[in-house]
């Protein structure tokens, strides 16, 4: 679970925000921020389906189930919460990150220019 939700996480993201190339657009286009939305939505159909089947859910003890807040049998309104709300901040972290990773490129290019200008 650390890896998984945490390690893997800021890794992707100091990894983006450092080591990837900046695009050739110099502003955040909101299009872009779609992209961390698909693997999020499969993800959600997937879980949400297989807690709907009862392959996992809630109520059996048996089975350690870490998302037994998206068990529609249980808590439908919480999964329609889930569904309208992880997408959503997903996406707002994808269009942040963008944005952040366009400043941190502008930021070096004004470097480079000064470094430039004075040789």
């Amino acid at each position: 679970m650390v890896f998984t939700h945490f390690l893997f996480p800021v890794l992707s993201v100091l990894s983006f925000l450092f080591l990837e190339e900046k695009e050739n657009a110099p502003y955040v286009s909101w299009k872009e921020a779609f992209f961390p939305l698909i693997p999020v939505l499969l993800y959600a159909t997937i879980v949400g389906t297989l807690a709907g089947l009862k392959v996992f859910s809630a109520t059996n003890s048996a089975i350690n189930n870490v998302y037994g807040f998206m068990d529609p049998t249980i808590h439908p309104w919480w999964s329609v919460l889930a569904f309208i709300l992880i997408p959503s901040l997903t996406y707002g972290e994808g269009y942040l990150w963008l944005f952040v990773q366009n400043k941190i490129a502008m930021k070096q290019e004004k470097k480079e220019e000064v470094v430039i200008a004075t040789k």
